[in-house]
């Protein structure tokens, strides 16, 4: 027998078979190996996630009580000296002032001052309809009138409020404009006529300097118009004075050398300071208070004398009438009062809205109450934060 013959091919054989083993059970081994790691991985991406998650659902948290429930820091902030933002006068009682402030500010200083610092936000507030409320007293839709020399469209010219133009030829050709339609009248009275034929249309009328009397007018049309909850503001005046004439105000003419008056409310139409000075240029008529005007609310009281004023609210029905008497005037002897006529307001949304490439939008709203110096509403408060 050869032995060593024997010998060599068993060796072979169990070396042949140990490796094979070994083989597969380190395969086997590493695939183990790799699937825990890989697992691994996808609990940490995920606890990453939650985390990311779970910090910026805090922070839209933090931002959205601050805006409803405190009133910032100071109490009374400005742009210029505000060191924590808050909308509140009380817990879900927001001011409309503050929030008109908001809008004033820088974005990355909104975003510091609101403790967003590495995120982004998105903040609105919409009434009952769901509509942007509008802090400005027109409620579109405005209808306004033109009589020659009339320069508050501009104010209505790129607002987002919708509105259409009513003017006469004497006006001369109308610059461009975003009005969604423009009336055109042979004349003053004629151009009012089309616009109170349409009266139901709208829920504004602006009227600015014009020169129609009340017997050229339908002021059955326009009562109505007042009964059925609409608003009228009338800004200047040159001998058409049929809203003091018709609806429930006393007047007398301004005259003579009593031309400076005091700002003591801006009824939603102006945006002053109360106490600053008002200088007037030609104040045809003054509203004069008495004791019978309780729903008279006074606006720029005439400085020698603080019964009468240049400019003042009423209600009419289940309407509202303002009346300021002269648009050309000089506010503290520096500011033109174009400045501070402010009817058509702001809408109340802020910030950046997220893109499509947002990782992560956290939504939060809220229910509360705005208020202003003369309403007060329901609104919804929408903010989106987002990365």
């Amino acid at each position: 027998m050869n032995k060593k013959h024997f010998f060599k091919g068993n060796f072979f054989s169990k070396g042949q078979f140990f490796s094979i083993d070994f083989v597969l059970a380190l395969a086997l081994f590493s695939l183990v190996v790799l699937s825990i790691a890989f697992a691994w991985e996808d609990v940490r991406a995920q606890a990453s996630d939650f985390q990311a998650h779970a910090k910026i659902y805090s922070t839209a948290e933090a931002v959205s009580d601050s805006l409803v429930r405190s009133k910032g820091f100071p109490a009374n902030w400005s742009a210029g000296d505000v060191q924590s933002i808050g909308l509140a006068s009380e817990a879900r009682v927001l001011n409309e002032s503050k929030a008109g402030r908001l809008l004033e500010l820088n974005y990355a200083v909104a975003k510091s001052k609101l403790g967003a610092w590495e995120y982004e936000f998105y903040f609105n507030l919409t009434d009952s309809n769901g509509s942007i409320i509008n802090t400005g007293t027109a409620k579109p839709p405005v209808a306004y009138f033109l009589d020659e020399g009339g320069v508050l469209w501009q104010k209505l010219n790129g607002s987002g409020l919708e509105w259409d133009l009513y003017y006469s030829s004497a006006s001369g050709d109308v610059e461009d404009a975003d009005y969604r339609h423009a009336y055109r009248g042979s004349g003053p009275s004629n151009a009012l006529e089309l616009l109170l034929a349409n009266e139901s249309s709208y829920k504004t009328i602006v009227l600015e300097a014009h020169s129609v009397k009340s017997t050229h007018a339908d002021m059955q049309q326009l009562e109505e118009f007042l009964n059925e909850g609409g608003l009228v503001l009338q800004f200047g005046t040159s001998n058409g004075n049929f809203l003091l004439e018709n609806f429930s105000m006393h007047y007398e003419f301004a005259g003579g050398s009593e031309r400076n008056g005091t700002v003591v409310n801006n009824a939603g139409v102006l945006d002053a300071q109360i106490g600053d000075v008002v200088e007037f240029t030609n104040p045809v008529y003054a509203l004069r208070a008495e004791e019978n005007d309780s729903t008279l609310t006074l606006m720029i009281v005439n400085s020698a004398n603080e019964s009468k004023a240049f400019a003042g609210m009423w209600s009419y029905g289940s309407g509202k009438i303002y009346f300021v008497g002269d648009v050309g005037a000089t506010v503290n002897e520096e500011t033109d009062f174009y400045e501070v006529i402010d009817f058509v307001g702001r809408m109340l949304e802020y910030g950046l809205k997220p893109t499509t490439a947002a990782s992560d939008v956290i939504v939060v709203r809220r229910v509360a109450i705005l208020e202003n110096d003369m309403s007060r509403q329901i609104a919804n408060m929408q903010l989106l934060v987002w990365k």
